[in-house]
């Protein structure tokens, strides 16, 4: 390898040794000084297979720093005129949410506790209005909960919903406890994510995976790549197979997409937008599988919040729905109990 000096001529440098006293080849020193070398890591082994799916480790919902200014019951401020008001410079009435009076547009609940363990927990609730001018647009009511816990993996969950309100249960339902995921909070601020999937955490884990090939690679799923209704419970395949998975077809626009996503006008539904009938099995699954387990795709659908502590209330933004989907608004909750 070549090394000029600051103003000099370049001359020929000898390469440093290797971990075992060998000399390094050239490619090696280029690494420069102070950076790790290719070489010393030639003899480490790591035993992974990659022909199986790699999971993320699960999230947290343990708070991450010293929570104990957070314990209590947060209700949202409702918006000046119940009207949701985007980004900063939000007024408001003074008025906080309740399951009583969610405003027009609905509201949200925070519950943070402390455990025997001394550790800090949360849950985020929706509280959605009977009627609303953000109802889904084929007239269903937001679903409404709670539900009882899930026990039988052979057919669709919730029991009491019909499997068309499944698409839109995977957005929000109200009056649901969803976990707060990789709490923090630290120099006043709480940083925290959700999940309307996790309605879904206690039903995925009963499932039982079964390999796919899907296009030439091996995936999984908690029903079987041969299931139809004839076989299975229709809710279930809701809830477990996903549109990409199955065949592809060609839409007379010439866009290719799931071919149950094909409409009566020949067009892949909800390509370009929401439509109101669209096919249940136009959807993707609640569960994600490796070879020996399920659990809910939590990361599929996250919405999040990052909130400053001031006094007794908590104001930043927030991605999400509430029950409704919102892009980023300024969102500000009061502490109601202690």
């Amino acid at each position: 390898m070549l090394s000029c000096a600051s103003g000099g001529a370049c001359g020929t440098t000898a390469a440093s040794p290797s971990r075992d006293g060998s000399p390094l080849t050239d490619s090696a020193a280029e690494a420069g000084p102070g950076l790790p070398s290719a070489t010393d890591y030639a003899d480490v082994a790591i035993e992974q297979d990659f022909t199986q799916q790699v999971w993320l480790p699960p999230p947290s919902t343990t708070f991450q720093g010293d929570a104990s200014s957070l314990v209590g019951v947060w209700d949202e401020i409702l918006p000046s005129g119940g009207v949701v008001t985007i980004g900063a410079g939000a007024a408001w009435d003074g008025g906080t949410c309740d399951a009583s009076n969610p405003g027009p547009n609905g509201c949200l609940h925070i519950e943070i506790q402390q455990d025997s363990s001394g550790a800090f927990h949360g849950t985020i609730r929706s509280y959605a209005p009977l009627k609303s001018p953000y109802a889904p647009p084929n007239g269903q009511q937001i679903p409404q909960g709670p539900f009882a816990p899930a026990t039988d993996s052979n057919v669709g969950y919730p029991t009491t919903l019909n499997p068309s309100q499944y698409d839109f249960a995977e957005s929000f339902c109200s009056n649901v406890d969803y976990r707060l995921l990789d709490p923090v909070f630290a120099r006043g601020t709480f940083s925290f994510w959700f999940s309307p999937l996790d309605l879904w955490t206690d039903w995925c884990a009963l499932q039982t995976p079964f390999v796919w090939n899907v296009r030439g690679h091996t995936t999984y799923a908690c029903v079987p790549q041969t299931a139809d209704s004839s076989t299975t419970d229709f809710g279930k395949l809701v809830l477990c197979r996903n549109a990409n998975d199955g065949p592809l077809c060609t839409d007379s626009s010439g866009f290719q997409g799931p071919c149950v996503c094909l409409d009566d006008g020949g067009l892949i539904e909800g390509r370009t937008t929401v439509l109101p009938n669209s096919p249940p099995l136009c959807s993707n699954s609640v569960c994600e599988c490796t070879a020996s387990q399920c659990r809910a795709l939590l990361r599929g659908t996250p919405y999040s919040a990052t909130l400053t502590l001031n006094a007794d209330e908590l104001s930043g933004p927030y991605v999400g729905p509430t029950p409704f989907s919102r892009p980023q608004a300024i969102i500000t909750f009061r502490r109601v109990r202690p």
